[in-house]
C-alpha cells in the first residue's frame, strides 16, 4: 500500500506492507519511503525533459516542414518555367528528372506536361511535313503556270507568223493573178500575129 506521510515532520511518500506470520496474524510491516521533495523534483525533471523533448519534435517538425515547402515550391517553380518554354515553341528541352521522379502530385503533374510535349511535338513535326508537301506542290504549280505562259508565247508568235505568211501569200497571189493577165494580153498577140502571117501566106499563095 502506497499513501502519503510524514516521518519526522518531513513529507514523504510511502509504500508499506503487513508481515503476516502462519496462522496470518500480523506481526510487523514492511516500509519503504521517498522524500516528498525528491519525487517531487523527479517528477518535475521529468516533465521539463518530456516537454523539451516535445519542443524539439515540434522544432524540428517544423523544420523538415519548411524544407518540404521549399522543396515543393521549388519543384513547381521548375514545373513552371518549364510550361513556359513550352509556350515559347522549344519542344526539345526536357524536365528536370528529379521533378519528374516525384511521386506526389507535382511529379504526377510534370509526368502529364512530359505527355503533351511529347503529343505537341509530333504535331508539329506533322504540320512541317504537311507545310513542306504545300511548298513543293506550289513551286511545281510556279513551274507549270510558267510552261504555259511560255507555250503560250510559242502559239502567239507562231500564229503571228502564220498571218504573216498568209499576207505574204496573198502578195505573190496577187501577183501571180497579173502576170497571168499579162501572159493571156501576149498570147493574144501572138495569136493575132500568127493569124496576120497565116493571111499573108494565103495573100503570097494566091499571086503566085
Amino acid at each position: 500500500m502506497s499513501t502519503k506521510g510524514e516521518v519526522n515532520g518531513e513529507k514523504y511518500f510511502v509504500c508499506y506492507m503487513p508481515v503476516r506470520n502462519a496462522d496470518q496474524s500480523i506481526i510487523g510491516m514492511t516500509f519503504a519511503g521517498v522524500p516528498a521533495a525528491k519525487m517531487n523534483q523527479s517528477i518535475q525533471k521529468s516533465v521539463f525533459q518530456l516537454i523539451l523533448a516535445g519542443l524539439v519534435v515540434l522544432l524540428l517538425g517544423v523544420i523538415a516542414s519548411v524544407l518540404e515547402s521549399r522543396r515543393m515550391s521549388k519543384a513547381i517553380e521548375k514545373v513552371s518555367d518549364y510550361i513556359v518554354v513550352l509556350s515559347s515553341g522549344d519542344l526539345d528541352s526536357r524536365m528536370d528528372r528529379k521533378v519528374m521522379e516525384r511521386s506526389d502530385e507535382i511529379g504526377d503533374m510534370a509526368r502529364h506536361i512530359r505527355e503533351l510535349r511529347l503529343k505537341l511535338r509530333e504535331a508539329v513535326k506533322g504540320i512541317r511535313t504537311s507545310m513542306a508537301t504545300l511548298l513543293e506542290a506550289s513551286e511545281n504549280l510556279s513551274t507549270v503556270a510558267n510552261q504555259s505562259d511560255e507555250a503560250a508565247g510559242n502559239i502567239s508568235k507562231a500564229v503571228e507568223h502564220i498571218s504573216q505568211g498568209a499576207v505574204e501569200q496573198s502578195g505573190i497571189a496577187d501577183t501571180v493573178t497579173h502576170d497571168m493577165g499579162d501572159m493571156g494580153g501576149v498570147i493574144e498577140r501572138i495569136l493575132t500575129n500568127v493569124e496576120d502571117l497565116n493571111a499573108m501566106s494565103g495573100d503570097m499563095k494566091k499571086s503566085l
